[in-house]
């Protein structure tokens, strides 16, 4: 994540198909990030975009009171939105820049979320950010999936998911060592990256998430 900006400043653009431009701008009295798919306004495939910016800001809705999380600020138009700006930088640019960040934070902030049954099913060093209070956020919801009350007896294996992926991150990037429970954990991937790849390549890909 860039620093504060007194003016806008893009972070993402949107190339490839179905990536949202990403902007930091001024709003009121605060920075706050919008992401936007208007480019497809007026096309074919508007409604795919109208889809995407609808499932991403009613995850927000849901996690509007999870403190690891940004805040919706506003939904902009069926195009796009605008949520909190956390201040900071991700977790592969805080390692990098020398911080010393605590897996037990992640992993709280990653147990927020289960406990409110939602699997997030696209952690990786860009989506978990480093406030420079030493806060973590977890951002972009696009692939994330809410367990729904009939399904919640699998609520403990899809978990795994998030699990596994964050397990990555400590051991490669916060370079620690796992504990016997956590390599079993990560032994069980070959399951995970199945459901991941039906989610994230099948099932979003026909909304043109992917």
């Amino acid at each position: 994540m860039t620093n504060m900006h007194s003016e806008e400043a893009s972070i993402q653009k949107g190339k490839g198909l179905f990536k949202a431009d990403v902007v930091v701008s001024p709003f009121e009295d605060r920075m706050v990030v919008r992401k936007d798919y208007s480019r497809y306004r007026n096309t074919l495939l508007s409604p795919i975009a109208s889809f995407i910016i609808g499932r991403e800001t009613k995850l927000l809705q849901r996690v509007r009171d999870i403190p690891c999380c940004p805040d919706l600020v506003r939904v902009d138009d069926k195009f796009s939105f605008t949520m909190e700006y956390i201040d900071g930088k991700n977790v592969r640019e805080s390692v990098r820049d020398g911080a010393r960040i605590r897996f037990h934070d992640i992993l709280k902030a990653i147990n927020m979320l289960h406990r409110n049954d939602i699997i997030h099913n696209d952690l990786r060093g860009a989506n978990i950010l480093v406030d420079r209070q030493g806060g973590i956020f977890i951002v972009d919801f696009a692939s994330a999936i809410v367990i729904p009350r009939p399904l919640r007896f699998l609520k403990t294996r899809l978990r795994c998911l998030d699990l596994a992926s964050v397990l990555k991150i400590k051991k490669k990037l916060l370079n620690q060592p796992l504990t016997e429970k956590e390599l079993k954990i990560m032994s069980g991937r070959k399951w995970l990256k199945a459901v991941q790849y039906v989610w994230k390549q099948q099932i979003l890909r026909l909304f043109g998430r992917r």
